[in-house]
């Protein structure tokens, strides 16, 4: 059962956002930003995703100067 959780809050003078999933977690977080960067599933034997997702959200956070990690 695939959950996600997002929580929004203020610290300060900054918003924070969180997303947080149920699923198998990232083991290279220094690649994890990169193009079509995916990792394979337990079995190694089948990739998920597109490896363009958190990309995309490297691109705008870099974009509007908003700081970001994993």
């Amino acid at each position: 059962d695939n959950k996600i959780l997002i929580r929004i809050y203020q610290d300060n003078d900054y918003l924070n956002i969180t997303i947080e999933d149920n699923g198998e977690g990232i083991k290279d977080t220094q690649k994890v930003f990169e193009l079509f960067s995916m990792e394979t599933s337990v079995d190694n034997k089948t990739e998920t995703g597109t490896g363009v997702g958190l990309y995309f959200v490297k691109l705008i956070c870099d974009s509007l100067d908003i700081k970001y990690k994993v």
